[in-house]
Formats: C-alpha cells, structure tokens, sequence
C-alpha cells in the first residue's frame, strides 16, 4: 500500500515538473524567436486536430519489395529549400596547414523531394549536412532557406530557433538517451520546443504508431536492436513536425533488410506528412530506388562553375560500379 501511494505521488510531481519544465521552455523559446528574423509560431507549428489513440497493438512489419518502389512526385517542385552560392569549408590542423573539405560549392536542394547525397568516404557529405543545419559555419559562400533566410550569417540564438523549429536531425548513433523509455524520447524534444504534456504525448504515440513500434513506447532504449532504435528516431523527426528531416548515415549500422525498411519510413514521412529530406548515404544502390534527386558530391567538387545543379533524377542516376 505505502509503495502504491509512493509511485502515484512521484507520477504526479513528474508530470508537474514536465509542465513546469514545458512552460519555461515555451518562454525562452519565445524570447529567443523576438529577437530574430525567424516568425515561428509554437502554437502553429504544432497544431493537432483531436483524434482517438492508437489501438494498443503491435503494427505488422513493413513488407519490404525487391522492385523499386513507386514513388509520388515531388511537391512544390518550383520551389528551393536550401540554395549553396560558393560555400567553402576547411579545417586546421596546426603545422600540417589545413585540410581544404569543401571549395566553392554551389547547389539547389528541392523543397518536398528525397535528395539523396552520395560520394566518397572524406569528400564533405556530413560537413555539407552539418552547414545546412546549422551544426557549423561556413568559412565562405552563401546558404539560404526557401531563398530568404541566410542560414550562413545566423547567430548562434538563430541558429538555435531556426534548428528547433525547422530542421529534424537522424544520425547514425541515433542520440538517444539511454536511460529513458522510448516514448519520452520520443516526447522530450516536442516539450523543449514548448508543447504541452499532452500532446507531446499525443504527438509521439501517434509517430511511434507509423513506424509500427507502439507497442515497444514503455520499453527503455538500451533494450531496441538497431532497426527498432532507427525508428525511434524517424518517429522523433516526424512527430517534430519539422520542415526538413537531415539524416546522416541512417543505414550505415543495419543490415539490408532494416535498411530497406528504413528508407521505406523515410518515403513514407515524405509522401504522407509532406516533409523534405537529405538524405546522406554511401550506399548508391538505396540512394537509387528511394530518392527523387540524387547529388553526386564528387562531381560537383570537380565543376564549381555549374550554378544550378540541383541533381541527377534518381532513374537516370548510373551507380558506380
């Protein structure tokens, strides 16, 4: 009896904690945003129409085809989401000089489209993710978001709102934390960025359904396999209900039936919720039967005078053999 009572009084301070946590996050988030050029409104970035909750049942596996699937067209095609003039991007290393990664880049990535980037291992792929998320500046060149906001230029609160409301990360190690369950893996960033308990929780078990681990939402992470940990975090990107998903390297540790099995996530968050992605991969094969655009890193390294590039259409990719 005493430890009934105990477990229901920490259940009601946490979920006090979680509203108060929500609602100085909701006011620092919205301090942040006054003082940029960014107009993101929380309570519109957020908006969920009333729907009843997942059936509590395990979702059948995602049947996975050996024909290439068939894949909507783009949306908005006329439209920009990134556009690189110049971008130019080295690292030092003392006496060694530096290592030159990026040299005058230029580059169209098309809004609600699946941009696949390929290339050699070293030649720049996660560093051109990494400046078109923010995650690091440009020595030289241009970036722009939908054509107007200078990602290149950000100070690093704008960098912080324009990450927080714009742009969803999926990387390789998946960064989770470990010692949480997966739903509130799921739910933490969603309250950081100021929603409400409820529908951070609404929100989640909803993106956990999609991608067929509900039934895993109460289990802890370090208990997921590979696969189950990667669609932890494309229901992380999806319930964030951000304009782009960057994922580096989401396969990179899978076998090749939960690789296709992510891809297929990742067209599936594309076709249905509307979302563009980048997708950074080495594995040209995937890259081919999952993408719209396909930029081979390599080739534009060699032509900086090309303008307008915004990649090859997958179906007329050739995959170095």
């Amino acid at each position: 009896m005493i430890l009934r009572q105990t477990r229901k009084r920490i259940g009601k301070a946490r979920k006090k904690l979680n509203r108060f946590l929500a609602h100085i996050f909701w006011y620092n988030g919205n301090a942040a945003a006054k003082k940029t050029n960014i107009r993101i409104s929380p309570s519109q970035r957020f908006s969920l129409e009333p729907s009843d909750e997942p059936a509590e049942t395990a979702r059948p596996a995602i049947k996975v085809v050996s024909e290439k699937p068939v894949l909507h067209k783009p949306q908005k095609t006329q439209n920009l989401l990134f556009t690189l003039h110049g971008v130019s991007k080295s690292y030092g290393y003392g006496k060694k000089g530096r290592l030159v990664v990026l040299d005058g880049i230029n580059l169209r990535i098309v809004e609600g489209a699946i941009t696949s980037i390929v290339g050699e291992s070293g030649s720049g792929k996660s560093t051109l993710m990494h400046l078109i998320g923010t995650t690091d500046t440009v020595d030289s060149g241009e970036i722009y978001f939908r054509g107007t906001v200078p990602v290149h230029s950000l100070s690093p609160e704008e960098a912080n709102v324009f990450r927080k409301y714009e742009v969803a990360f999926i990387m390789q190690e998946m960064n989770m934390i470990t010692d949480l369950s997966v739903l509130a893996n799921v739910m933490d960033p969603l309250m950081m960025c100021g929603v409400s308990w409820g529908l951070a929780r609404k929100k989640a078990l909803q993106s956990l359904d999609a991608v067929g681990i509900y039934n895993k939402r109460r289990s802890m992470v370090f208990n997921l396999s590979g696969g189950e940990k990667q669609r932890v975090a494309i229901a992380r990107a999806m319930a964030s209900d951000c304009s782009v998903i960057l994922a580096d390297e989401p396969t990179g540790s899978l076998d090749n039936v939960n690789s296709r099995e992510v891809m297929e996530l990742l067209r599936q968050a594309n076709e249905k919720n509307g979302m563009s992605i980048v997708l950074i991969t080495h594995e040209q094969r995937l890259a081919k039967m999952f993408s719209h655009y396909i930029v081979d890193l390599d080739f534009i390294k060699k032509r900086p005078f090309i303008t307008n590039f915004h990649g090859v259409r997958a179906d007329e990719f050739h995959i170095a053999v």
